[in-house]
């Protein structure tokens, strides 16, 4: 079983401002893990890498839920529900 360490919901974000959350897991076989979205979108603006690095500028408001997918090398993998509420920018 893959378990992924980062709780959600992740920490909140801001239209327009910079985001960045490392997105960890532990289990199985070990890292390296491989990470991606399944069956479902990120809220627009933001990205995944395969490292689990979530970034980018968010550019719609609202609370997204998203799952992330952990596959490690000998391809287990284990999926994770995220919820992340982004803000509208302050005027």
């Amino acid at each position: 079983t893959i378990n992924f360490t980062t709780a959600s919901p992740l920490p909140p974000a801001q239209v327009g401002a910079v985001y960045s959350q490392q997105i960890a897991a532990t289990g199985v076989n070990g890292p390296p893990y491989a990470f991606s979205v399944v069956a479902s979108t990120l809220p627009p603006g933001l990205t995944i890498s395969s490292s689990g690095l979530l970034s980018g500028t968010p550019t719609s408001g609202g609370n997204f839920t998203f799952f992330i997918r952990a596959t490690d090398a000998d391809n287990y993998n284990g999926d994770q529900l995220y919820q992340l509420a982004i803000a509208a920018p302050t005027i």
